[in-house]
């Protein structure tokens, strides 16, 4: 069986594991869905490498051949990882949007290891990422028509899945659209909100004709949870600024976001001056009463009124 055959029957696999009445076979959906989304990637890498594979390869060596022209061999059994596939298509150009296969390899995750209250909810949710990047993987990355590949049983079950998923989604999206965010971070985040019960995207208002953030209710259309705004609104944030948080941590950087001096939630955004959560911000008068240069939040929450240099210089003379 060739590698895009395998990952093809993953994903037709899933599609069956899913529309079975056999509950157990829910997280079999997952997993055979993100295996078969995941060849897909490596195909394209088994497509471009100079010799048969060694691009599926985690390590790769130089070698010269009886020509003496240098090229690439892979070098032992393993084969690369998710982020392996992500450096490889990054050094070779090949863009595909990534935050679909990173959502369904999260509810994977999230299925084996935390969460699995109403499963199939959630399947059906992966099932709907995994659309987007099938569709983008076969048709653009590999030049392979979806529907010819896949079958059309499993084409269209796929789909039709996206469809209603997207139909609720959006739904959901707009009854959280009508309020009036005390930030745009707040906005951002809200885009972001999962449920705290099974780790759903599928977040609404229970009173879609409210407008005002601190009045909003919320409830997952997925398993029925009302969760609070508070840790929404805090994994909403980091998963809103996640980018950003990443290049501060692994290149050097401020973070994009810190705790507000206000309610001590992780929601207060820099780039904004202000918290997505309470609306917290720096007064205009928050200025050094030496040198009157604005306070920074860190300044701020000291409480001393000075800021860094002119506090450095108190703690210096005491």
């Amino acid at each position: 069986m060739s590698l895009l055959e395998n990952a093809l029957h993953s994903i037709q696999i899933g599609v069956e594991d899913l529309a079975s009445k056999d509950k157990r076979r829910i997280i079999s959906a997952v997993r055979n869905i993100q295996a078969g989304t995941l060849l897909l990637c490596k195909e394209k890498l088994r497509r471009m490498s100079p010799d048969r594979d060694c691009l599926l390869k985690q390590k790769l060596e130089p070698v010269i051949d009886q020509g003496g022209t240098m090229t690439w061999k892979g070098k032992g059994d393993k084969t690369v990882d998710v982020q392996g596939i992500k450096d490889r298509f990054k050094s070779l150009r090949i863009s595909i949007n990534w935050k679909h296969i990173d959502r369904i390899t999260k509810i994977r995750n999230d299925m084996e290891h935390m969460f699995y209250k109403d499963g199939e909810a959630l399947a059906r949710e992966a099932l709907s990422d995994a659309f987007i990047s099938i569709r983008e993987l076969l048709a653009v990355v590999l030049e392979e028509e979806p529907v010819d590949a896949l079958g059309t049983e499993c084409w269209q079950s796929l789909l039709e899945n996206n469809t209603l998923f997207q139909q609720e989604m959006d739904s959901c999206r707009s009854s959280l659209q009508v309020i009036k965010w005390k930030t745009e971070g707040a906005r951002e985040a809200s885009q972001e909100f999962t449920c705290t019960d099974c780790g759903s995207k599928l977040i609404k208002q229970l009173d879609d004709s409210n407008t005002e953030q601190d009045s909003a209710m919320f409830m997952c259309s997925a398993c029925g949870e009302e969760p609070d705004i508070v840790p929404l609104m805090v994994a909403g944030v980091d998963d809103a600024c996640g980018t950003e948080a990443y290049i501060a941590a692994t290149q050097g950087g401020e973070p994009p976001v810190g705790s507000c001096p206000e309610c001590g939630e992780e929601t207060y955004i820099f780039s904004e001056g202000g918290c997505a959560l309470c609306g917290f911000d720096i007064p205009d008068d928050a200025q050094c009463t030496v040198c009157h240069a604005p306070l920074t939040l860190e300044e701020y929450e000291d409480g001393s009124g000075l800021c860094s240099y002119h506090r450095w210089v108190a703690d210096k003379d005491d």
